[in-house]
């Protein structure tokens, strides 16, 4: 390691390493962890790897030798902040929008469910009064 790496950035990277790739990709490949919860924690490990990946780039490029600062002084401002989540605010309207204008079910699937309902359905019969399945004797209608 470098001499200026401190052990918070080794954490990081190993980190980013394990929690961004492997352990994911062993998620995704066990099939007992191959559920929705599964899924999700293996997004959820990938979004944070990617996020220090960005933060290791844009600290690693301001680490140059006669700046005045030490390289671990940087710490977010208010607006780079506030940028971020305007990014996660934005991201989560265009989804929303997506889900009302196109719907996240199939239409096929929709139309099965509803052939599936109507053959399981009772037949209406005599004024539009559904009889239980055992009154009327077979041949009738």
């Amino acid at each position: 390691w470098a001499p200026s790496t401190t052990r918070r950035q080794v954490y990081m990277y190993w980190f980013y390493f394990l929690g961004g790739l492997v352990v994911p990709g062993l998620l995704i490949l066990v099939k007992r962890t191959r559920k929705i919860w599964g899924v999700v924690t293996a997004a959820v490990l990938v979004d944070i790897a990617m996020f220090l990946e960005r933060y290791f780039i844009v600290v690693s490029a301001q680490r140059v030798p006669l700046m005045p600062y030490e390289p671990f002084s940087y710490v977010p401002t208010w607006v780079e902040w506030s940028l971020f989540a305007a990014g996660l605010a934005l991201f989560t309207l265009l989804i929303a929008v997506f889900v009302k204008i196109f719907p996240i079910m199939a239409v096929w699937e929709m139309v099965e469910d509803y052939e599936a309902e109507t053959e399981s359905a009772p037949a209406m019969a005599h004024g539009g009064m559904a009889l239980p399945p055992g009154d009327l004797a077979e041949g009738q209608t």
